[in-house]
């Protein structure tokens, strides 16, 4: 009886097997939906023929020399090298993997904390559907997978777990070079420390170990992200990005 348990697919492992094959399945459509995947290929191309980050543009003949930091650029030699080992089908299955991932990591944790199947499973395909909107093979998938990881980790240490602080730095290091969108991790490590002081709005809050633990990660993690080819000015960027309201009405 145990053998035929094991052997019969669960539900979460049917809708994660629905999720993976819906995504692979519109593949010539996720290629041709959005223009910027050729420019990602081709970045992360020269990247690794001349095996260093190209400061300046060289793509535009009218902007040649132009300073142009690829500020994803370690997402765009991860797709290169998808291109390179299965062609463009690997681009989709590799965004297919990715989106699939996170969405595994969302039901792990959801049905850790609610201890129910269904309610996961329900929030779970409520947050796929709402996704699958923009599930397109650029840098801003590993932003899904890695806001995911980030609360994860900022519900072990939430939880009385303050040692797991340490995969924070080292989940930004990484994150500040595959999407611009690392600030989102900032961000909900902002609430989660307000959060925490509503919880407990004494002087005593300030000594907790689980305090320290989400200040240091936070303060450490902010550091990390410096560490990426643009410096410092990855933020300028960012702010002239979201100031810029030729761009920013024009994204839905």
């Amino acid at each position: 009886m145990k053998t035929i348990r094991f052997l019969l697919p669960r539900l979460e492992h049917i809708l994660f097997m629905a999720l993976f094959w819906s995504i692979a399945a519109k593949g010539p459509r996720l290629l041709n939906f959005d223009g910027d995947l050729p420019r990602h290929l081709m970045v992360g191309q020269l990247i690794r023929q001349t095996r260093q980050i190209p400061l300046t543009d060289t793509f535009s003949f009218s902007t040649v020399g132009y300073p142009s930091i690829p500020h994803e650029w370690l997402s765009q030699v991860i797709f290169s090298l998808s291109n390179d080992i299965l062609g463009l089908s690997g681009v989709v299955l590799l965004t297919a993997l990715i989106v699939t991932a996170t969405w595994a990591i969302v039901f792990n944790e959801a049905n850790r904390r609610t201890k129910s199947l269904f309610v996961s499973l329900f929030l779970t395909a409520l947050g796929i559907t709402t996704s699958m909107i923009h599930v397109l093979p650029r840098p801003h998938i590993f932003t899904y997978l890695f806001t995911a990881l980030w609360i994860v980790i900022l519900e072990r240490i939430r939880s009385g777990r303050p040692k797991s602080w340490g995969w924070l730095p080292i989940l930004m290091l990484v994150w500040v070079n595959m999407h611009g969108m690392f600030v989102i991790g900032i961000i909900l490590w902002g609430i989660y420390l307000v959060g925490s002081f509503l919880e407990n709005p004494t002087r005593q809050w300030f000594m907790l170990t689980g305090t320290k633990s989400m200040l240091f990660a936070g303060i450490v993690s902010l550091a990390a992200t410096f560490f990426s080819p643009s410096g410092v000015s990855i933020w300028e960027a960012l702010i002239s990005l979201g100031s810029n309201t030729y761009i920013t009405s024009r994204i839905p």
